[in-house]
């Protein structure tokens, strides 16, 4: 804060006195008395020179007080994330039993997927997208399938069927697959891919395909996954 200080000057009026003249004193003493009547009047202004000491105090006052209050009444605006929800996570919906769409034999339950089924099916599994990449090249059949009670191994034959040629439309047979997979669960659907090594060729296709679900343990000799495709003679 600044401190203003004003020196105040005051001024003062001498009045003099003439010679006593040589007229009456009568005369003399009058004007001798009159005189002083200046000496009130410069007293009186002097007295109200200080009023200007209280209009420059009042300024000066008002000056640093606006300058400095800004740096006083300052706040620092601090900035805070709004709360995040709480998100409910709800359980998975039990699936639907029997499976609507499915083929029923025993307590197997199968249907034929379509390619749509199957791109979505492969965009969260891996081992079927790289299965599902063989059969750009290679004639393949697909089935989903479960059973009620699970199983320990499953085994699926099925047969290459196709026209003899590009000329001739007579169906015939190239050849059978037998492919083995591993175990599932009571209720669990699986896909199931059958890769044979015939080429693509229009008109191949995979059908008469039969599935068992085994509930004994797997023989030694089984590899699991595999594929055995055999050309007919």
């Amino acid at each position: 804060m600044a401190l203003v200080a004003f020196s105040l000057i005051s001024g003062s009026a001498n009045a003099a006195t003439k010679k006593p003249s040589p007229t009456p004193t009568t005369k003399a003493t009058t004007k001798t008395t009159a005189k002083p009547t200046a000496t009130t009047k410069a007293t009186t202004k002097t007295t109200a020179k200080p009023t200007a000491t209280t209009k420059a105090t009042v300024k000066a006052t008002a000056k640093a007080t606006v300058k400095a209050t800004p740096t006083a009444t300052k706040k620092k605006v601090v900035y805070k994330p709004a709360p995040r929800k709480k998100v409910k996570l709800s359980p998975s919906p039990a699936p639907v039993w029997p499976p609507k769409g499915y083929i029923k034999s025993d307590d197997i339950y199968a249907k034929i997927p379509n390619s749509k089924e199957l791109i979505g099916l492969s965009s969260a599994n891996k081992k079927l997208a790289a299965e599902l990449k063989s059969c750009e090249s290679l004639t393949c059949g697909a089935i989903l399938a479960t059973s009620l009670a699970g199983c320990k191994w499953w085994e699926i034959t099925a047969d290459v069927n196709g026209p003899t040629s590009d000329t001739d439309a007579t169906i015939i047979k190239f050849g059978t697959l037998r492919s083995l997979f591993g175990p599932s669960k009571a209720k669990q659907i699986n896909p199931y891919i059958l890769i044979s090594e015939e080429p693509i060729k229009n008109g191949l296709v995979v059908s008469n395909i039969v599935m068992a679900c085994h509930r004994t343990d797997t023989p030694i000799d089984v590899q699991l996954p595999s594929h055995t495709y055999t050309k007919a003679s």
